[in-house]
């Protein structure tokens, strides 16, 4: 089990429908292929901080939760 992070689209998701509900919650492959699939990055901890430390994503598109992935 790991902590991954959720960044949600805004212009696919919403905030209190989707990103919320998911905070904390345990998921496994296929329901994180689903989210991919509608536009969603799940990213690892570690690969969600390098990129807002190296400053290459922008964070105001997106809403953000997160989850724990399961095999």
């Amino acid at each position: 089990m790991s902590t991954r992070i959720v960044m949600l689209p805004i212009d696919k998701f919403d905030r209190i429908r989707d990103a919320e509900p998911m905070e904390n919650n345990t998921m496994g492959p296929q329901q994180i292929d689903e989210l991919r699939t509608r536009g969603a990055a799940v990213l690892e901890l570690s690969e969600f901080m390098d990129l807002c430390n190296d400053q290459q994503i922008d964070l105001g598109g997106y809403w953000i939760s997160y989850i724990t992935h399961v095999d």
